[in-house]
Formats: structure tokens, sequence, C-alpha cells
């Protein structure tokens, strides 16, 4: 089963991923799924699950090859030594495995809402992981585009608020923020792929930007402080 290094399906890393990362998938944030793809390459390739071959002379054209077999000898718990039925390894694994789909599943449906405009898309990804800011930058880009400007910025100001509260409870400011400004680009950006001239989008925008770049720089305009 071929595949490009660059753009891991995340169904096809499913299960190394789920045994790599167990204790981390309650909270894992869908802008975050890539970062712990490529992790879970990496797993995958030392345990002989997978083969990589990179090509080009910055060895960055990677194709990888899925080994069945191995991986089946995992997931009867062969490799780690109970041939008979499930380690405990395992099936926490597996178990885990059903919040990775639904958060793939959530993902899907803001997707789709965002392409169409479809608010009630977004709002049954919302219900199903209503932590995750991404929703909401999504739903407040579509509810902008839509020129719902006070819905929007409940929607906007919800997503600021869930970062807050995670930064609140003692993670990394730089890092919640640059997620959050992140992912409010690339939401905007789907709704300017469809009305490039819309005004309030291109403000949106433009400030979302403007705060990255000074979260970047680190100055005191920063959301995080200078």
């Amino acid at each position: 089963m071929k595949t490009h290094h660059k753009s891991p399906p995340r169904r096809v890393l499913l299960l190394p991923l789920i045994l790599l990362i167990t204790p981390l998938l309650t909270a894992c944030e869908s802008a975050e799924a890539e970062f712990f793809a490529e992790l879970a390459v990496d797993w995958a390739v030392e345990k002989g699950i997978m083969s990589l071959e990179c090509k080009g002379s910055g060895q960055t054209d990677c194709t990888y090859d899925l080994n069945e077999t191995v991986l089946g000898v995992y997931l009867t718990g062969v490799k780690i030594g109970t041939a008979f039925g499930r380690s405990p390894e395992i099936q926490a694994a597996l178990e885990a495995g059903d919040v990775v789909y639904d958060q793939e599943q959530a993902d899907e449906l803001a997707e789709q809402g965002a392409r169409e405009g479809d608010l009630s898309l977004i709002d049954q990804a919302i219900e199903s992981r209503p932590d995750d800011w991404s929703y909401h930058d999504q739903r407040a880009s579509v509810l902008t585009a839509q020129g719902n400007l006070a819905a929007a910025d409940e929607s906007f100001a919800k997503a600021e608020s869930l970062v807050q509260d995670r930064i609140a409870a003692g993670e990394s400011c730089y890092k919640l923020q640059r997620n959050l400004l992140n992912n409010r680009i690339s939401a905007l950006e789907i709704q300017l792929d469809k009305d490039p001239s819309n005004a309030e989008l291109n403000d949106r925008y433009a400030g979302a930007f403007e705060q990255l770049n000074a979260l970047e720089s680190g100055g005191p305009a920063s959301p995080c402080g200078g």
C-alpha cells in the first residue's frame, strides 16, 4: 500500500498513532493531527510496520509501504508477548481508536460545512467536540461570509475563550495562540476563495495575520504579551 509521506492518510496511520500516543488522544486538536501523524510514521518505520524510501536532493520526496503482516502481529498481541488474546496496551489502543474516529468524523463535518456554507454540519461537529476551537472559528468564518457579524463575533470569542481556558490551566500561550490563529486564517481562506471581495472577510483575515505576526515577534502587541 503505497502512500506519500507529505500527506499521510490518517486512517492508514490510525493504529500506529493510537499505540504511540494513547494518553494524548483525548486532548488532540484537529490542527495537531499532522504533527501526530508524523510521529506515527516514525514509530511505524522503527517497528517495521512501514518501510520508508526518500528520493531527491533534499530527501523530501518520500513514500512508505505499509507491512500489513507486521501490523496484524501487533494487533493480535504476538509482537508484545501475548500470543492468546489482546494485551492491555492493545485493548486500550483499540478503545481509544473510537476517540480518533469520532474526531475524524467531526473534522469532516466541519470541513464540509465550511465549504458548503452549511452551519448545521459545523454545529454537529461542535456538538461532538465542543472544546475544539477550530470548529468555532470555521463557524465564525461562515457567519462572516453570510453577513451575520454579531453571531460571527460570538463564535470567534468562543474560540478565543477555549484557548484562554487552556492557557489558564498552564499550557503554552505561544503554542495555543499560534494554533488558534493558523486555524482562523485557514478557515477564513476557505470563505475568501468563494468570495474574494468580501470586505468583512478580508478585514478578519488581515487582522488574524497581524496578530500572528505580533505573536511571532513577541512584542507588546502579542496575544501572549511582550
